[in-house]
């Protein structure tokens, strides 16, 4: 059948082109195929012999040569191309988590990779290669992770470090009050420049975007020079294209994703959505604001809701509910209104009220409450008459030690001589109404109360001397002592712009009251820093009461381990403890660091606690002890000139074991002294080595320590810091390194980190598509966010705490920490800081070279060109 159709084409071509075009056509195609054959064979016949010699493949091929062609084509292509199945893929060892990078890292390639490297090839070989070096980055840096113990970085090194930055932030804002003209986050630099010793700053790459990128590279090629191998490492194409994806699309925007105030922000109101926001709290965050956008958008969206309800209030069983939230929502409105108006009339602050609007709180109530007993003292230190109210605590502290005494005597349960309380009263008679001596030490003469009138001190004297013991012997004093107080200092005090602090802490100011604040804590810093009395150095009371001066603050010294200490008796006195009388001296302490930097405090100690340090000593340096410590003495331990005597050779005591020399050539006597000197009560149990005890104390003084910086607790009396670390002690202290340990585990835990690295995912890749340019939030919603976020940080201490260190001192911290939040320069640069605080330990040793990039800096080479310029002079 194929024949007759064949035969039918041929008969009718040749009929109708012609037998001569037919063949003429036939023959052209046979020469154009024989002739192409011979151009190729022409101008390829080397080459294609070299090919067939290789293959092994004769013109007679076989099929045994085309099957040993076929596998060595395989096998070529097998040690060409990396084996993709064979490839561990396992990286962190959990599944969720491995899960979730996977995902991260496949839609990095696909992003950052693909995108433009598909336009130039098919071959799939270098993406292998990166995802495979990623793995390996990843596998390296969790390996090394599980090898450290990092609850000593974090609760040692990062509270430092925060605690580092508030303490800079703080002292930036009082200088920007002295020096309008420059920039807070200069001066926060030129302190960080300091606070290094002038060897790095990390200006440049917390303001500079271009060096800010520039330093994560050379940051992403040291890691990678430690965490890849040296052949990949060496390979530049594979090298940059790692270093560019790290920073471009995991650091950079991580970075600045984390130091957006508004990101900030909205953690907050994450973490604190457990806390109920009080109305009364909700209200003192719309009065502390001086935003008027800040203001208005929440007048905005205040206005819609009273509009919502007032359509809604037509009836009804919920009709008086509606009319409740309604009202509410006006008078906020209203306050809102006043807001915005006396912010643009630039209201008066808190420290111009006028006396008839402040609370007149009684002498009885001051001496009651311990935070405003504690204001009270330091207005007293500050004009030097503290010794008033040392004598009328001490009267009190003698009269429960008669009083014990007598019902021992009366019960017959205890049988004690009766001239220790004769000598404990004639002893606080002597301190505090003695005649002034020039023979007395300056501090001697300073207690002597000479607003009591000589008969009464006679009457005293006398009653002392001859009468039979009683606990009524200081009455009439006692109450001279509570009328000058109230008469002559109270008075005083109420006009003192420290009383209006303490009304503050107590919350006892009236709405209308409250500072209005630049950057929500201008003001009060100004209060707090630039008008703080010059307050003199006070010994601390006999009583049990210690003050520490408030001084100018300091800057942290980069090492806290190279300081010098220095301590002083300066007061030497009796204590009526429990029905026990022991005399006790006051010491003032000084460390002072090689960088300038000093931090003093006072301090108090039995001398039994000078008797357990010196055996210590003895114990652990046998040479030192052969030197002069005063004896025991088994009577008259309470008289005055026992008391000064050994004063005296106890002073001569510290002088030699302090001496630098000596401390530096023997180890563990600096932390012995240390220990002894630390303020609060002495650690007797402490041995100079670290213990388990220790151990465990260190979190909660890493706590007090940051405590300090947020509140600013340096600059209250010592005794209140005592009360406070006191019941830290009682509350924290043995379940405190648990917590965090626990703490720790569950943040770390394999579920946790996969949330995270889910929520990370779902923000840059959201729906499996990149996120090619982030919502911008409108500017009224970020304002908005602002006022909840500090509505909510200011929700977030109890009550409890806030009677412990007042209302207004926790709520100035809280808002000197927000508003440092509020700042995305210098959250930018906590975050590098935390970064190198990881950095530094996962490789120690190589942390210096990343360091060195901050030596760079503009500020460091401009004081180097300085200390040239002064040296050479």
């Amino acid at each position: 059948m194929k024949g007759v159709w064949l035969s039918l084409v041929l008969i009718l071509t040749t009929t109708t082109f012609g037998t001569t075009y037919c063949i003429c056509t036939l023959t052209t195609y046979i020469l154009f195929l024989v002739g192409g054959i011979l151009a190729i064979y022409y101008f390829y016949e080397e080459s294609f012999n070299v090919y067939i010699n290789e293959m092994g493949i004769n013109h007679a091929g076989t099929e045994e040569n085309i099957y040993h062609h076929l596998k060595h084509i395989i096998s070529q292509k097998d040690k060409e191309t990396p084996a993709l199945n064979n490839t561990d893929w396992r990286l962190t060892g959990s599944m969720e988590v491995d899960e979730q990078l996977e995902a991260i890292l496949a839609f990095l390639i696909r992003d950052y990779f693909h995108s433009w490297y598909d336009k130039l090839s098919n071959e799939q070989e270098l993406s292998h290669e990166v995802q495979l070096a990623l793995h390996k980055v990843i596998v390296a840096l969790t390996n090394r992770a599980r090898e450290l113990d990092w609850l000593p970085y974090l609760t040692t090194e990062l509270v430092d470090d925060c605690a580092t930055h508030i303490r800079l932030y703080r002292q930036a804002k009082h200088m920007k009050l002295e020096n309008d003209s420059s920039s807070l986050e200069d001066l926060f630099f030129d302190l960080e420049l300091k606070l290094e010793r002038n060897a790095q700053c990390r200006d440049q790459i917390c303001m500079d975007c271009n060096q800010e990128k520039y330093y994560l590279q050379h940051l992403a090629e040291v890691v990678l020079y430690l965490v890849v191998p040296s052949e990949e490492f060496h390979c530049l194409v594979l090298r940059y294209l790692l270093r560019d994806i790290l920073v471009n699309t995991v650091l950079v925007p991580i970075i600045n994703l984390l130091s957006d105030p508004d990101y900030v922000n909205l953690t907050i109101l994450w973490l604190c959505d457990d806390i109920q926001i009080p109305s009364d709290i909700f209200l003192s965050a719309v009065q502390i604001s001086d935003s008027i956008s800040e203001l208005q958008a929440t007048n905005d969206l205040l206005m819609k809701e009273i509009a919502t309800l007032r359509s809604k209030d037509s009836g009804g069983n919920d009709e008086s509910v509606i009319k409740a939230q309604l009202n509410s929502l006006l008078y906020l409105y209203q306050i809102i209104q006043n807001k915005i108006k006396n912010a643009n009339n630039k209201i008066q602050s808190r420290n111009k009220l006028s006396e008839d609007s402040m609370v007149k709180l009684p002498l009885q109530f001051i001496l009651e409450n311990n935070i405003a007993l504690s204001y009270f003292i330091d207005f007293l230190c500050s004009i030097k008459h503290q010794g008033y109210i040392f004598f009328y605590f001490n009267i009190e502290g003698w009269k429960v030690s008669v009083e014990q005494y007598l019902n021992d005597k009366k019960k017959k349960d205890e049988k004690r001589d009766e001239s220790i309380i004769r000598e404990s009263a004639e002893s606080i008679f002597q301190q505090y109404l003695g005649d002034l001596s020039c023979d007395n030490s300056k501090e001697q003469n300073s207690n002597r109360l000479t607003m009591i009138q000589a008969d009464c001190r006679k009457q005293l004297g006398q009653r002392i001397q001859s009468e039979v013991i009683s606990q009524h012997w200081f009455d009439e004093v006692h109450k001279v002592l509570f009328e000058i107080l109230e008469t002559e200092f109270l008075v005083r005090f109420k006009a003192d712009s420290s009383y209006n602090k303490m009304l503050a802490e107590l919350e006892m100011l009236k709405e209308d009251e409250f500072v209005s604040t630049e950057s929500e804590t201008s003001s009060l810093d100004y209060l707090d820093l630039c008008k703080e009395p010059d307050t003199p150095d006070c010994p601390p009371a006999p009583g049990g009461f210690v003050y520490s001066c408030p001084g100018s603050p300091t800057v942290t010294p980069f090492d806290p381990n190279d300081f010098k200490l220095n301590a002083e008796i300066i007061e030497t006195g009796l204590v009526n403890e429990k029905g026990k009388s022991f005399g006790i001296y006051a010491l003032a302490v000084t460390k002072a660091f090689r960088s300038g930097e000093k931090e003093s405090w006072h301090i108090y100690r039995r001398y039994s606690d000078f008797y357990d340090l010196h055996q210590r000593i003895r114990d652990k340096f046998t040479d030192l002890g052969k030197l002069t410590f005063p004896a025991k003495k088994t009577f008259h331990n309470m008289d005055r000139s026992v008391l000064e005597f050994r004063m005296k050779m106890l002073n001569e005591y510290l002088e030699i074991l302090l001496h630098n020399g000596l401390v530096m050539s023997r180890p563990g006597l600096k932390s012995i002294l240390l220990n002894f000197v630390e303020p609060g009560e002495y650690d007797k149990s402490f041995n100079g080595q670290v213990t388990k005890t220790s151990e465990d104390n260190v979190p909660l003084r890493i706590m007090l320590r940051l405590m300090n910086e947020v509140f600013e607790l340096r600059s209250r009396s010592q005794w209140l810091r005592r009360q406070l670390v006191q019941i830290l002690r009682s509350v924290f202290g043995d379940i405190f390194n648990r917590k965090i340990l626990e703490t720790v585990e569950y943040v770390t835990g394999a579920q946790n980190v996969a949330t995270m690295l889910l929520s990370f995912r779902h923000s840059f890749w959201p729906h499996g598509l990149k996120n090619e340019s982030f919502a911008v939030r409108d500017e009224a919603i970020r304002d908005r966010t602002k006022l909840g976020a500090r509505a909510a940080i200011l929700s977030s201490l109890s009550d409890e705490f806030k009677h412990i260190v007042g209302s207004e001192t926790s709520r100035r911290g809280l808002l000197l920490v927000f508003s440092l939040f509020q700042n995305p320069v210098l959250n930018k640069r906590l975050v590098f800081v935390i970064l190198e605080g990881i950095l530094s330990n996962l490789f120690p040793k190589q942390i210096q070279i990343i360091r060195n990039f901050h030596k760079t800096s503009p500020r460091v080479q401009g004081n180097k060109v300085e200390t040239n310029n002064g040296n050479s002079r």
